[in-house]
This record gives structure tokens, sequence and C-alpha cells, in this order.
């Protein structure tokens, strides 16, 4: 998704375009999804924490793109923010948030 997400930004498309999603619901849902996902993702690789001596200090990203992509990736809780701290993985942000009324978004079930 992380691709979709890069790809979509330096291609001005949109991500249920560039994978042929015919579906106009599907596709807004899709789309919302992959943006969902690379703002997460973006904020996460955006943080920073000073490092080194008084003096000397240089500011350092907190987590690598490696890092943030594992399944397993988890917010380290001593780096984390106040609004990071519930949230346990990229896809529990996503999800945490559809769950509170004032963040924007929203969860749907698809149902066939």
């Amino acid at each position: 998704m992380w691709l979709l997400w890069r790809t979509s930004k330096e291609t001005n498309s949109r991500p249920s375009d560039l994978l042929c999603v015919e579906d106009r619901l599907a596709a807004y849902q899709f789309d919302a999804a992959v943006v969902t996902f690379g703002t997460i993702m973006e904020n996460l690789l955006g943080e920073t924490v000073k490092v080194g001596l008084k003096g000397n200090e240089r500011y350092e990203s907190k987590y690598t793109l490696e890092e943030v992509l594992k399944p397993t990736f988890k917010v380290n809780e001593q780096k984390a923010t106040s609004m990071e701290a519930p949230f346990a993985s990229g896809l529990g942000t996503i999800l945490a948030l559809a769950e509170q009324s004032n963040s924007g978004v929203k969860k749907w079930d698809y149902m066939n």
C-alpha cells in the first residue's frame, strides 16, 4: 500500500485508477483507505527526536521506513506523543481513529 500511495502522489493519480477499480463506491472507499494509510505513514516518518550533547544537538527521525512497514511495527511508547500512545500499529491507528467521533475517519463495513 505504501508503494501505491507514493505512486499516486508522484503521478497525481487516484489509487483506484492505478488499479482500475471500476465500481465508484469501492473506488472511493479504497482511495480513502490509501490516503489515510499514506498520511499516517508520512506523519510517522516525519517525526524527529533531538539527539546529541548540548551545543552539538541535531534532529533524527524517530522511525525508519523499514521499521514502520514491518507488520509487527508498534509505536515505541517511550517515544510516542500523547496522540500516538493508544495506537499499536499503522492499521491499529486507522481503526482507532475510526472509533473516535471527531477524527474525520469513517469505518465502512462491506456486505455482499
